[in-house]
């Protein structure tokens, strides 16, 4: 917001590295800073991850199960999920990943497409969807930062499946 691009980037590459929240707000950060300042911010966050470069996927274990699992006080969602709930064909498209999965000689990587045929995680991938495509529209339609970034956490808070009370402080520096 005062021009100190590249302090600002170092912060929100600290702010990455303490919480994977602020990766939400990328959209925003992207348009506003050129490329040297970002490559500063990607390499601050490479570097911070480094120490743990071994323990590869399963630092973020928890972040996953987070969030397929955990549901709480959302607004959208349970109207999202409830929505697909009698149109979704789950046995259809179990069948579909099964055969596809088949059909690529049963790869590691295909293995997470069968958790998608339900109704809860098409849902949440459907808001995830959505909230970048808001992030983008924000992006381009607001000027001012505070602005931006005030209701990109609305947003973010609107169509998140799990809002615990204190997310909603979030709001209140902007």
């Amino acid at each position: 917001a005062s021009e100190r691009r590249v302090l600002a980037m170092a912060a929100y590459a600290g702010s990455v590295l303490a919480r994977l929240l602020p990766l939400v707000f990328a959209p925003l950060v992207i348009r506003r800073f050129k490329a040297r300042h970002l490559a500063l911010a990607g390499a601050i966050v490479v570097a911070g991850y480094l120490p743990y470069a071994g323990a590869r996927g399963a630092m973020f274990m928890g972040l996953g199960t987070y969030a397929e699992n955990w549901e709480y006080n959302s607004v959208v969602f349970p109207a999202a999920r409830a929505a697909l709930e009698p149109v979704v064909p789950v046995e259809t498209l179990r069948s579909a990943v099964t055969r596809f999965q088949a059909a690529l000689g049963d790869p590691q990587w295909c293995r997470p497409l069968a958790r998608w045929v339900y109704p809860a995680p098409l849902a949440r991938g459907l808001l995830a969807i959505a909230l970048l495509a808001g992030m983008l529209v924000i992006s381009l339609d607001v000027l001012e930062i505070e602005r931006e970034l005030l209701f990109a956490t609305g947003l973010l808070l609107i169509l998140s499946p799990t809002v615990h009370p204190w997310y909603v402080l979030w709001i209140v520096p902007l």
